[in-house]
């Protein structure tokens, strides 16, 4: 599969991610029917996977051949997105009842520390796109790299307000379960944050679309 696609399935998985949080902030979302929770965790967990398989396709594609930099990067990457794809696997395992229990320590540090060391390792990669020369000519992809820091410097406060909020409540919650009120909070840095990532992936497959590049 070309990277290309790869980026279009990320694209497409950051959409979906941000249509399940959406609908999490909705009351009484959380009451619709077993099935649909199934399906909504497996759409996540095919988003999860297309990350680690675009990371994964960045370390092999012949755009970054001569790119050692942007290819360790990748590499880290893509353990990140390993690392964060235990949540959505979680779970996916839960809802369909393929397991039922899980120690409380591994609990706790596959959801607080999961999407935090995926969203880090997403920072890093960014940052070896930024320092490579050549790849900043392309003044789209550039700005895109800047909104794609935006976005994951986003994500990486929001995951931190999760993690405070179990230090200081002992209470595990997500952001779409946090009470209604705060959603005119929550809601809008989410927005923001998924539309800066899903720009930055489409002006990264824009590049690769580039003559020089393909």
């Amino acid at each position: 599969m070309s990277l290309r696609t790869l980026t279009l399935l990320v694209m497409i998985g950051i959409a979906v991610n941000f249509v399940i949080r959406l609908a999490g902030t909705l009351p009484g979302v959380w009451l619709i029917t077993r099935p649909a929770v199934i399906s909504a965790s497996v759409l996540h967990l095919l988003a999860a996977l297309a990350v680690v398989f675009f990371f994964t396709g960045c370390q092999h594609a012949e755009c970054f051949s001569d790119r050692p930099r942007v290819r360790q990067a990748a590499a880290i990457a893509a353990w990140g997105a390993i690392i964060g794809l235990l949540l959505p696997l979680k779970s996916f395992l839960f809802h369909s009842c393929l397991i039922r229990t899980l120690p409380n320590a591994v609990t706790l540090g596959v959801e607080l520390l999961g999407p935090l060391v995926a969203t880090i390792t997403m920072i890093v990669f960014l940052i070896a796109l930024y320092q490579d020369q050549e790849l900043r000519q392309d003044k789209r992809l550039s700005r895109g790299i800047h909104y794609g820091l935006a976005g994951t410097g986003l994500f990486f406060w929001l995951h931190l307000i999760v993690i405070f909020n179990y230090v200081i409540h002992f209470r595990l919650h997500w952001l779409s379960r946090f009470p209604v009120w705060l959603a005119p909070v929550t809601l809008p840095l989410v927005t923001a944050a998924s539309a800066a990532l899903f720009y930055f992936f489409y002006t990264f497959r824009q590049h690769l679309a580039l003559p020089s590049e393909s």
